[in-house]
C-alpha cells in the first residue's frame, strides 16, 4: 500500500507539470489588429521615421568668444562640445546612419565685424566645395549653417527669425570697431532691409523637439521663437548668413541663429544637448522632406516643362528652406 500511493503521487506530479507547460496558445500575438498597428503607424510615421541613408543634412556651427561683459561665452563651450562629440568615429557613424546629421564644420569667431565676414565667406566656400564634390547626389543633402550666441537677458533657448541690414554696437568689438549710428551690415542692400526664416518651418522644427523622445532634448529646458537677433555681433553674423543662403537660390543651404541664455541660467551639458537635439530635429525634418519629394515624383517620364530636379524639389524645399 505504501508503494502504491507514492506511485499515485509520483503520476500526479507529472501529470500536473505537464498541465503547466505552456501551450500555443499562449505565444499567439499581443497587439492590437494589424489594421490598428498600421493606422498607428501611418499616424507616428512622420515624427518617428528614420531619415533615409540618402538624406542628410551637414552643419556648418559656430560659437563666439569673449566680448566686453561677458568673459566666458558658454558658445565657446558649445561650439567645442559639438566637435568633440562628433570627433568619435562610432558616434558620428550612428548619428548619420540613424539620424541622417553630419558636422561638416565646428569653430569659435572672434567677436569682431571683420572676423565674422572672413568665416561667412570661408563657410560658404567650404561649402560650395562640398557640394560640387557631391555632383547629382546634391539634391538629397542639405546644408545648415547654426550660429549660436548668448543673449545674458534671456532665461530660454531662443530660435531668431529675422537679422536687419543694420549695425550699431553698444560697445566696441573685439578689433575696436564700434558704429554709433545705423550702418548698413550689407552695403549693397537696402538699410534696415529684413531677411528672415520660415515661421512655420521653425514651428515644425519646435514640434519635433517636443513630440519626438528619440531626439534627446532635455525636458526642464524652455525654447521659443525671437523676432530679432539685437543689433551686435549675432545680428551682424545672422544677416550675413541668411544673406548668403538666400543669393545661392537653390534652396539647400538653411541658416539658423540660435540665442543661448548664460551658463548660470542653463547649465553648458544641458545646453549642449539641447544643441544636438536641434540638430537632429532640423536633419528629420530634412529628411522628410526629401522622401515626400520622392513619393511625388512622377513613375513616367516628365513632361518637357519639368526637369528632374526642377518643380517637385523645389516644392519640398519651399517649405523647409528656413529662409523668405
Amino acid at each position: 500500500m505504501p508503494e502504491r500511493r507514492q506511485r499515485v503521487a509520483s503520476l500526479k506530479r507529472i501529470t500536473t507539470r505537464k498541465r503547466r507547460r505552456p501551450r500555443l496558445a499562449a505565444v499567439r500575438p499581443t497587439g492590437p489588429p494589424p489594421s490598428k498597428r498600421s493606422m498607428a503607424a501611418e499616424g507616428n510615421k512622420r515624427l518617428h521615421r528614420p531619415p533615409s541613408s540618402a538624406a542628410v543634412t551637414e552643419f556648418y556651427v559656430t560659437g563666439f568668444g569673449k566680448f566686453a561683459s561677458v568673459p566666458h561665452n558658454p558658445t565657446t563651450d558649445l561650439a567645442r562640445g559639438v566637435q568633440n562629440f562628433f570627433a568619435e568615429s562610432t558616434r558620428a557613424a550612428v548619428e548619420r546612419r540613424e539620424r541622417g546629421v553630419v558636422l561638416a564644420d565646428a569653430r569659435v569667431l572672434e567677436v569682431s565685424a571683420v572676423a565674422v565676414r572672413e568665416a561667412v565667406q570661408d563657410l560658404c566656400q567650404q561649402c560650395r566645395a562640398r557640394d560640387a564634390a557631391r555632383g547629382d547626389q546634391t539634391p538629397a543633402v542639405r546644408s545648415c549653417f547654426l550660429h549660436l550666441g548668448v543673449d545674458a537677458s534671456s532665461p530660454d533657448m531662443a530660435l531668431e527669425r529675422n537679422a536687419f541690414n543694420t549695425a550699431v554696437f553698444r560697445f566696441p568689438d573685439e578689433r575696436g570697431y564700434q558704429p554709433t549710428v545705423p550702418v548698413p551690415v550689407v552695403e549693397v542692400d537696402a538699410m534696415y532691409r529684413r531677411r528672415s526664416c520660415d515661421e512655420l518651418a521653425l514651428q515644425r522644427v519646435l514640434r519635433h523637439l517636443l513630440e519626438t523622445p528619440d531626439l534627446q532634448m532635455p525636458h526642464r529646458i524652455r525654447m521659443r521663437i525671437s523676432e530679432s537677433a539685437g543689433q551686435f555681433l549675432c545680428n551682424f553674423t545672422y544677416y550675413l548668413s541668411l544673406k548668403m543662403v538666400q543669393d545661392e537660390a537653390h534652396g539647400r543651404w538653411q541658416s539658423l541663429f540660435l540665442h543661448c541664455p548664460p551658463a548660470q541660467v542653463i547649465s553648458v551639458p544641458d545646453q549642449l544637448a539641447f544643441v544636438l537635439a536641434l540638430m537632429r530635429a532640423i536633419a528629420q525634418v530634412n529628411a522628410e522632406q526629401v522622401a515626400d519629394a520622392k513619393e511625388a515624383a512622377p513613375t513616367e517620364v516628365p513632361a518637357p516643362e519639368v526637369t528632374a530636379d526642377g518643380a517637385h524639389l523645389g516644392q519640398a524645399n519651399a517649405t523647409v528652406s528656413f529662409t523668405s
